[in-house]
């Protein structure tokens, strides 16, 4: 019996039945070398009030490298779900090449109905590193405030990424009809306009600002003031204290009204 040669994935090979197993079972093994390592954090979402979520609700669930305090955290993996109880399983997937042992990972949530946030984490749940495993029981809480809560107040800033704020000057931020804002950082005055729904928040990335010379301190005020609006998602008034957060439910930003 004659033999041909034939081609597999451009590797000319003998023609013979066992010839032929042995070139797709190399073939399959260099496919395998060469996928990417994934792993999963997995666990569950729930919030403790005693009420039914509106249809269409969704539980959005993100892993992000939360290492450095002064960029937003980059996004490792996230994944969606239509609310079918509470609390809700889930499990996310990422490389395991993304995944540095010396640097700080957490997972946070949201429950969205129509991009309407209602329920948020507002603490950092680490993951994967540390002593941290790759599973977490999240817990949010319910997102208070309505646009109606921001408007018209004068928010005086007492807190940046839980750094007190202490300088004469006023440094605050107002809101108006319409998602118009306005503020003052160490030295310089802002303003824009923000994109605001019930319990979310989307400050503009090109926020207008004056260019008065000031002292070094409050320049770096003003650069720290901005870039933590650029970090926030959520905003919550109780009574006269605004707080805005990030997407990871870390508090950045603290107010108190000022009459």
């Amino acid at each position: 019996m004659g033999w041909r040669a034939v081609a597999i994935h451009g590797v000319r090979v003998p023609f013979g039945r066992m010839s032929v197993m042995r070139a797709f079972l190399g073939i399959a093994a260099l496919c395998v070398a060469g996928a990417v390592e994934a792993g999963t954090v997995s666990g569950s979402a729930g919030y403790r009030e005693r009420f039914a979520l509106p249809p269409g609700a969704v539980l959005q669930v993100e892993l992000r490298d939360i290492s450095r305090q002064d960029v937003a955290a980059p996004l490792l993996s996230a994944r969606r779900y239509a609310m079918t109880g509470v609390p809700m399983d889930f499990a996310l997937d990422y490389d395991d090449a993304l995944i540095d042992p010396a640097m700080r990972y957490a997972v946070s949530a949201r429950i969205l109905q129509d991009e309407r946030l209602l329920f948020v984490t507002d603490t950092v749940v680490p993951v994967l590193t540390g002593e941290a495993g790759n599973t977490a029981d999240l817990m949010l809480v319910r997102v208070a405030g309505e646009v109606s809560a921001l408007e018209g107040r004068n928010w005086a800033l007492r807190e940046i990424e839980g750094m007190p704020v202490e300088r004469p000057g006023m440094p605050g931020i107002a809101f108006d009809a319409g998602g118009r804002f306005s503020g003052r950082g160490g030295c310089n005055r802002f303003q824009g306009e923000a994109e605001i729904g019930a319990g979310w928040i989307n400050f503009p990335d090109n926020i207008g600002m004056t260019m008065m010379a000031c002292s070094q301190e409050a320049e770096a005020l003003d650069r720290r003031f901005l870039e933590a609006l650029a970090k926030v998602v959520a905003f919550a008034v109780e009574g006269d204290a605004l707080t805005l957060a990030g997407v990871e439910g870390r508090v950045v930003l603290r107010f108190v009204d000022q009459p």
